[in-house]
């Protein structure tokens, strides 16, 4: 079956899966590595499940700035409906790749989405080097190793 929080809304439902539901999983778990929490929280499974099913995640309380692509990526990835997520983990893929890409050539102007929400206090993506923590700046690492030119 699986583990509640990871499940596609299908499998919740215990409809047939296929590809598109492990991107859905992998959904959950580029969402937990920006928002450092998961997308979809309930008392027991079966709230959780039905958070899977009704609820969109939240887009608040994120542990790093994230280029807007990214945060395009991880909706497209968690879409409730299978028809509008990645049909092949290699589309997605190829995605993170142009991101990838994107952000080493710095052909991302205005990428960065520096959150208000007292997690960075300046939206100003100039200071953003200087306001990342260490495990803010792990995670851009672990998110996009060749990517965001940050200062030690």
């Amino acid at each position: 079956m699986g583990t509640s929080g990871y499940m596609s809304p299908e499998q919740t439902l215990g409809e047939p899966v296929d590809a598109r539901s492990d991107i859905f999983s992998l959904g959950v778990l580029l969402y937990e590595m920006v928002a450092g929490r998961p997308p979809f929280q309930g008392k027991t499974d079966s709230h959780v499940k039905v958070s899977i099913m009704d609820q969109e995640p939240a887009h608040d309380q994120p542990v790093v700035a994230v280029p807007r692509q990214l945060e395009r990526i991880v909706s497209k990835a968690l879409a409730k409906d299978k028809k509008q997520r990645y049909q092949t983990a290699t589309d997605l893929k190829l995605d993170l790749e142009q991101l990838r890409e994107e952000l080493r050539t710095g052909d991302t102007e205005n990428a960065l989405i520096c959150y208000e929400r007292g997690v960075l206090p300046s939206a100003d993506p100039d200071d953003l080097a200087t306001e990342l923590t260490h495990r803010e700046r792990r995670t851009i690492a672990t998110l996009n190793p060749c990517g965001l030119p940050l200062q030690s």
